[in-house]
């Protein structure tokens, strides 16, 4: 499942690399995303926690398939094919795909976090609205051009997910599954 979400910010990533926002707003420059040192509490919850984050993720897979019906299921097992059907998305798939992100966004939102998770949550729904600004923009511009305006963003939101999850996991290790799911989750 990592491999699957790391190909699809790779596929981003490349984008941008290779190209040359969303919806109704600008990329901006990002602006440092500053992260506070977590508590402990609520650490017994972080198994709740994973399993609805889980939930979340088996959701966006199904609608995944039918973003790209022409890629094997299951697609966390095709992720090769998933990367050639990127490339060659039309813009009603990218609109697709963007309601996956933004609906996904929408559930990881509505999950009581335990307060160990309270920042990372934020940003993971942050990182979802992001990916689907990224995927609307492609509609219009294409993939590359709307990595290239989008990965700056994309990065600084990253970094910060990944220092959420470092500080959650120092205090509470059971953390540690959270970011094991989120990073198979990466490349969606």
């Amino acid at each position: 499942m990592m491999r699957f979400r790391l190909l699809c910010v790779m596929v981003v990533g490349a984008a941008a690399m290779f190209g040359a926002g969303g919806r109704a707003i600008d990329a901006q420059s990002p602006t440092p995303i500053t992260i506070s040192s977590p508590t402990a509490e609520g650490c017994e919850q972080v198994p709740a926690y994973l399993e609805a984050r889980q939930k979340v993720f088996e959701e966006l897979l199904i609608d995944m398939e039918s973003v790209f019906p022409a890629v094997a299921t299951p697609i966390l097992e095709h992720g090769d094919e998933l990367v050639v059907a990127m490339f060659g998305m039309t813009p009603e798939q990218f609109i697709a795909l963007a309601k996956a992100y933004d609906d996904a966004a929408d559930k990881i939102e509505k999950i009581d976090a335990p307060p160990v998770a309270d920042v990372y949550n934020d940003l993971q729904v942050q990182l979802y609205r992001l990916s689907a600004d990224v995927f609307e923009e492609a509609a219009s511009t294409g993939l590359n051009a709307a990595g290239d305006t989008f990965n700056d963003q994309l990065v600084a939101v990253g970094e910060a997910v990944g220092a959420a999850g470092q500080a959650a996991t120092s205090v509470c290790p059971a953390f540690a599954e959270v970011i094991e799911l989120d990073q198979t989750q990466a490349a969606l």
